[in-house]
């Protein structure tokens, strides 16, 4: 018998977790029955005997008793005591699994900050914990002052937000402060709705500063610095770009910000005239160093 692989679903601290073991039958004979235990942190916390008929060379799901792990990182560990009650084992080197798991203390909500000496020590590590624990409440962002490289892809965060309030802003209110750069498309929203950037600059020399595929709704910018390559002659280049697709675009706030340079200051494209921009407020804003057209 083969332990081969070993999951352990998501779960908040408090609640209880499962666990799904898969096997092999790599003997000659079936397997009827198939005693083992379970060890959570270096603790044996089970030990069950399993009475279930695996033919020679099947492979089986065995969705495991369930535990209480604790909040943060754990590792469970499972191997076989014995199978059809005996001991020998012509492979004890396939009898034992084990991996590592995260456990959220709960889900995010309320305010972090992101940098050195933070709640998180970049964007990933954020995006990471938002990923596993989800939301839910609203989330303020505090970046700290620095230059932050690599895309935002916020449309990977949908279903982990739910459409609940996301606020991006720098620590210091001050857009000078925190740059945000990247040598892909440095903003990506993607069906996004509810989110602000405050008091930031968003910067990107070779792509979009920023860039809205398939739809947006609620989407605001507001006294922040959108910064694209100012000698372009390239359609490549904008500030804010929606993309040719059916995606609609509802309530998208531009105030009290600068955008420099690119080909557009910003450009919404639609692919069929049936699908209408709406609700768009452009407010107090400052365009310079378009190629085309603001």
């Amino acid at each position: 018998m083969a332990l081969q692989n070993l999951e352990v679903q998501n779960t908040i601290a408090g609640n209880t977790s499962k666990a799904v073991l898969t096997v092999k039958n790599i003997g000659q004979n079936n397997i009827d029955t198939l005693i083992y235990q379970m060890e959570l942190n270096g603790v044996t916390i089970l030990q069950d005997t399993i009475n279930q008929t695996i033919p020679f060379l099947s492979t089986e799901t065995i969705i495991l008793p369930e535990f209480y792990p604790i909040a943060g990182k754990n590792q469970l560990k499972v191997y076989l005591i014995n199978t059809n009650n005996q001991f020998f084992d012509d492979n004890p080197l396939n009898d034992t699994i084990q991996c590592e798991f995260f456990v959220c203390d709960s889900m995010l909500s309320g305010i972090y900050t992101i940098g050195n000496n933070a709640d998180f020590i970049d964007k990933e590590d954020f995006e990471n914990q938002l990923l596993l624990c989800g939301a839910k409440d609203a989330i303020t962002l505090k970046l700290k002052d620095g230059s932050y490289s690599g895309s935002w892809n916020l449309g990977q965060w949908k279903s982990a937000l739910k459409q609940l309030p996301l606020l991006i802003t720098s620590e210091r209110e001050n857009a000078e402060l925190v740059k945000l750069t990247s040598s892909q498309n440095t903003i990506i929203l993607n069906d996004n709705q509810n989110i602000t950037f405050e008091n930031i600059t968003i910067k990107n020399q070779n792509a979009y500063v920023v860039t809205i595929q398939n739809g947006a709704k609620n989407i605001v910018f507001n006294h922040c610095k959108l910064l694209s390559d100012t000698t372009t002659s390239s359609p490549n280049k904008a500030c804010i770009y929606k993309e040719n697709d059916n995606g609609l675009i509802d309530s998208i706030f531009l105030k009290n910000s600068l955008l420099n340079g690119g080909y557009y200051g910003f450009c919404f494209e639609g692919k069929l005239s049936s699908i209408y921009r709406t609700s768009l407020y452009i407010d107090s804003n400052t365009f310079v160093n378009q190629a085309n057209s603001a």
